[in-house]
């Protein structure tokens, strides 16, 4: 459980270091941090999956 918590913790604060990438026109560190949020948000779905839990 804690392992999901701490995935979607990471994509959500990965998002807002891509946000704030994008508002001070760093395109490079958006699509960094956006992957990083879409990576973490895949471990937490996947995890989620694996426990049988939706």
């Amino acid at each position: 459980m804690r392992i999901l918590v701490v995935s979607v913790a990471l994509a959500v604060f990965s998002l807002g270091w891509s946000i704030r990438g994008a508002l001070r026109g760093s395109v490079n560190a958006m699509v960094i941090w956006l992957g990083f949020a879409m990576f973490w948000g895949m471990m937490a779905i996947m995890y989620s999956m694996a426990r049988g839990r939706y």
